[in-house]
């Protein structure tokens, strides 16, 4: 297979600001189509009516059925606090900034792990057009706040064996980051496993130790030990008052739900569940291969980088292989941005070898730029065409003044439509 050129030019880096802006500015307007729609869809309306009326001591010392996100819940009550529980946007404010914030966060991301700029482009624009991103960036639920800490944590992590910027200061960044996905839902402690093995291979291992430049294994394990110590800490401190509410909640609604018998059948399902999440329909076809020659044929920086897919990615899936307990596939969204950076150096890669081969070249050569395109018009379609519509229910404010009009103080509703029974909920409010 023919290697890669460099695809940027002294003419295509004068573009490359205003593209990046342009991708971002793209996903701005996909997420704020529906950042302002009626509340209560995906499990909203069960965050609503267990926590938007709570104390910020019973949110944070409380842990119901069917889940919950603890800092997103504190997020959301701020909101409420703030401009009162029927403002959409200002409740889906904090895991929408998440949202735009993880564009740039990938952007970086892929920088780091490819030297090519145009794969890094490509990163940011296959998660500005990613549906199940943009739907977990305008619904207030905390899918989208594990994504933006993952990726930060990644990123804090990278600059510390770079030994870029301060240590100190992306020691602090990764400790919070860390502990901060792992607060929102607590099942992204599987993505610290995974950052932890991932480490500990290229700190034990001399040739990749090596590419970092680490000048010690003691200084570099004294480091890392502080800072997941920390992330310990702080992850103990924050879930000691809800330990035996959650193992409660787990073992009477979740692990009945998820739970199976150990062994690879069950870690097939949750990579295909997780991957067919990621990637619906058509583009599960087309994203495999290309991130498996994202992983193995692209030019990373670095040897290591090639390992991050595989123990961020499949380490934490030997918990399930042992125990035969799972989860359901969005718990391991914090693995998208992974997904979508390999997948970028594939199609970036396998691109350039097209163009080599059919001998065409434009600005970034026709064949990336094919890819790329295919790709980005799939995944709109899916947004625009199946994700948009799944997102719709009942204007809640005109079903609010119907009961109003029909019913008095004394009246029982029965609310046929579970989607609709947040805005029953405040049909006793005053005007």
């Amino acid at each position: 297979m023919v290697k890669p050129k460099s695809l940027s030019s002294k003419s295509s880096s004068l573009y490359h600001p205003f593209l990046v802006c342009g991708v971002f500015l793209l996903g701005l307007i996909l997420r704020v189509r529906y950042l302002g729609r009626t509340l209560g869809g995906g499990d909203e309306n069960q965050q609503l009516l267990d926590y938007s009326q709570s104390s910020f001591h019973q949110i944070t010392h409380s842990y119901f059925y069917g889940g919950h996100h603890l800092l997103n819940t504190l997020l959301m009550r701020m909101m409420i606090f703030l401009f009162d529980d029927e403002n959409s946007i200002a409740i889906r404010f904090p895991v929408f900034s998440a949202g735009l914030a993880s564009l740039i966060i990938i952007y970086y991301l892929a920088k780091y792990i490819f030297p090519n700029p145009w794969v890094s482009l490509t990163a940011m624009l296959l998660l500005a057009v990613c549906s199940v991103h943009i739907k977990y960036s305008i619904t207030a639920r905390g899918y989208s706040l594990i994504i933006f800490f993952s990726s930060l944590a990644l990123l804090a992590t990278l600059h510390i064996l770079e030994k870029k910027g301060s240590r100190g200061i992306w020691s602090m960044v990764m400790v919070l980051a860390g502990f901060l996905s792992v607060y929102t839902i607590p099942t992204n402690i599987y993505f610290i496993f995974g950052l932890i093995a991932w480490l500990m291979m290229v700190i034990l291992l001399p040739s990749l130790r090596k590419e970092f430049q680490l000048s010690s294994f003691s200084h570099s394990m004294k480091i890392f030990s502080i800072v997941f110590a920390s992330m310990g800490t702080l992850t103990l401190l924050a879930y000691w008052p809800l330990f035996e509410q959650i193992i409660r909640e787990a073992k009477e609604y979740h692990l009945p739900k998820t739970g199976s018998h150990a062994g690879l059948g069950m870690v097939f399902n949750i990579i295909l569940n997780t991957f067919s999440l990621t990637f619906p329909g058509k583009l599960a076809f087309m994203a495999a291969p290309l991130i498996l020659i994202g992983m193995f044929s692209a030019i990373s920086k670095k040897k290591s980088f090639r390992y991050i897919p595989v123990m961020i990615i499949l380490f934490p899936l030997s918990m399930p292989l042992i125990t035969g307990i799972g989860g359901y596939p969005r718990n391991y969204l914090y693995n998208l941005p992974i997904f979508i950076i390999f997948l970028s150096g594939g199609i970036v890669y396998s691109g350039k070898w097209l163009s080599s081969r059919i001998r065409t070249y434009g600005l970034c050569g026709l064949g990336p730029g094919i890819l790329v395109t295919l790709f980005s018009v799939l995944s709109l379609h899916n947004t625009i065409f199946v994700m948009y519509p799944a997102l719709k229910i009942h204007d809640g404010k005109i079903y609010k003044s119907l009961i109003l009009e029909n019913t008095n103080s004394n009246s029982l509703i029965l609310i046929k439509d579970t989607r609709r029974y947040w805005y029953g909920h405040n049909v006793y409010k005053e005007a």
